[in-house]
């Protein structure tokens, strides 16, 4: 990757992103650095790995060599809202570029949760809350503000949540559900994508032999077009529309 300065993210809550030897080599990259940090309440859950002190640690030694850090408040828990809240100001503080919020996916049901598609989550509502207003500070301290919650990606800076937005060499892919719903400028496919052959990834969606043979033959815009005729109401229930 330095060799060719092919772009890429690297997206970690582990301390060995922070030896020297690994941050020399990413320090002449094209990189991007998203960290999983959200507040120390979460250091019991996260036995082994490294605490939030030392990840804010990490972010203060990482941020200055690399194209930009991330923070990824994901997944996020309504209950620590305050803990989040307080802790953007140290985010930015220790040379985060800015934060990406999706709020926690259950397994089993709890009170007070919904069901989306196969996963118990928090209402929309309710993130929709807490967000609105975590977006606020964060663009009050400079800090951007990505979303990776499906039901509010619109909240989002950019659709693309990732924090690559605007760098020079990062291009995104587009032509997803995601941009196909929300963006207003109707994104394209590229070349590769209208290539037959590419849409085989679909099959992983119906895991039966019919279209295993389906998709074997058609291009990836085929598919994607496909899908989302086919599966509109599944896509309106995982975008929250």
């Amino acid at each position: 990757m330095a060799e060719t300065q092919y772009p890429f993210v690297v997206s970690t809550k582990g301390a060995l992103l922070g030896d020297d030897q690994y941050l020399e080599l990413l320090s002449i990259c094209s990189c991007v650095v998203q960290i999983s940090l959200v507040c120390d309440k979460y250091d019991k859950i996260e036995t082994g790995a490294p605490s939030f002190e030392q990840r804010l640690a990490i972010i203060r030694k990482v941020s200055p060599k690399v194209k930009r850090v991330i923070v990824r408040i994901q997944p996020y828990m309504c209950e620590v809202f305050e803990d989040v809240f307080k802790n953007l100001k140290k985010f930015k503080e220790s040379g985060a570029y800015g934060v990406i919020l999706e709020g926690m996916k259950f397994i089993k049901s709890k009170p007070n949760l919904v069901k989306v598609a196969g996963d118990f989550c928090y209402p929309k509502e309710k993130l929709e809350e807490d967000f609105l207003k975590l977006r606020d500070e964060a663009h009050k301290l400079g800090l951007k503000f990505y979303v990776g919650e499906n039901r509010l990606r619109k909240m989002g800076d950019s659709l693309t949540c990732c924090g690559i937005d605007g760098l020079t060499g990062f291009i995104p892919n587009k032509y997803n559900l995601n941009h196909i719903t929300h963006d207003e400028t109707k994104p394209e496919p590229t070349k590769s994508q209208k290539k037959v052959g590419t849409g085989c990834c679909f099959k992983s969606f119906y895991q039966s032999s019919l279209y295993n043979n389906f998709f074997k033959d058609k291009s990836f815009q085929n598919a994607m077009e496909y899908y989302a005729k086919n599966k509109s109401e599944l896509i309106k229930e995982i975008f929250g529309l």
